[in-house]
């Protein structure tokens, strides 16, 4: 053979072995695609078989735990969700398809608090003050009492809250101050603040220095078997979703802890002397938050704090 015979049959073996290699790529992914879907199809079958089993000997079936999305409510499979924190505090899940959505209106965050036998909350910033005393013999919190709060009035936001409760405040530092609260002694046993944020001054167990005269049904010295929580808030400004949530939360807490029997606003049990938490303060939110019944509001359809 001449060498250009010779070339030109090397070129035809390279073009059809290069066919052939093709030709059998293509095979072995087809029949890796149909062992694949017989496989998925089998393993579908014998799942059909396993739960047809189940139902004909009366076996339970086994269902996937849902979970509550801590972010849009909706309950989703586990399997469909991921470890979230909060505050860097507690942890939640929250369904995947939440967390990818980056748009649109979301839900607040539950939160859970406990309160301990020393009467504190773990979740809450503790700040023991110095206006305490131990409650009369016999006496545990019954009641719980709703307050607003704002230093300087209709202000929001600093220090001087706490530096109230635990007698530091600077009262140099403003008039109202100077004229309102020198050589004044108070405390609350929480405190909510507008994001939320949990502040607590005083053990449950004790009695803080709240209420001042008053009179629950009859019943006076309030503080004597009260629990006294403080919204940073004013009779003039509507309180943020957050304190509400924070609100529900520790109402729900408390009432799990100690054998409260009604809530009520500073102005229900001190006529005439105060307003709190004013006509802002959304009662009917709270029993709804808190899923307690009518008995435990007593002032809600006459209340002067609606």
């Amino acid at each position: 053979m001449s060498h250009a015979t010779n070339f030109f049959l090397l070129i035809l073996l390279f073009i059809v072995g290069q066919w052939l290699v093709k030709a059998l790529r293509r095979h072995d992914a087809h029949t890796a695609q149909r062992t694949g879907a017989d496989g998925a199809r089998g393993a579908a079958d014998k799942a059909d078989n396993r739960n047809g089993a189940a139902r004909q000997s009366g076996a339970p079936q086994l269902a996937e735990p849902m979970i509550r999305c801590v972010e849009c409510g909706v309950h989703a499979p586990k399997s469909d969700s991921v470890v979230v924190a909060w505050r860097g505090i507690l942890q939640r899940r929250a369904c995947a398809a939440a967390r990818r959505a980056t748009h649109g209106p979301r839900r607040s965050m539950s939160v859970e608090f406990t309160v301990d036998a020393d009467g504190w909350v773990a979740q809450a910033r503790k700040l023991p003050s110095p206006n305490v005393e131990a409650r009369p013999q016999g006496a545990v919190p019954t009641l719980i009492v709703v307050h607003n709060i704002s230093l300087p009035p209709d202000e929001f936001g600093g220090t001087a809250i706490a530096e109230l409760f635990l007698n530091t405040l600077d009262c140099n530092a403003h008039p109202y101050y100077d004229t309102h609260l020198r050589g004044v002694r108070v405390s609350a046993h929480f405190v909510i603040h507008r994001d939320g944020a949990l502040e607590q001054f005083v053990s449950c167990n004790e009695r803080a220095w709240h209420a001042g005269p008053s009179n629950f049904f009859g019943r006076e010295r309030c503080n004597d078997f009260s629990i006294g929580i403080e919204l940073e808030g004013s009779d003039t400004t509507a309180f943020e979703a957050a304190q509400y949530d924070t609100l529900s939360a520790l109402v729900t807490a408390l009432a799990s802890r100690y054998p409260i029997e009604a809530l009520a606003g500073h102005a229900d049990i001190a006529p005439g002397r105060k307003t709190d938490p004013g006509p802002h303060f959304e009662w009917a939110r709270l029993q709804s938050d808190t899923a307690l019944a009518d008995r435990y509001f007593p002032y809600l359809k006459f209340s002067k704090t609606p």
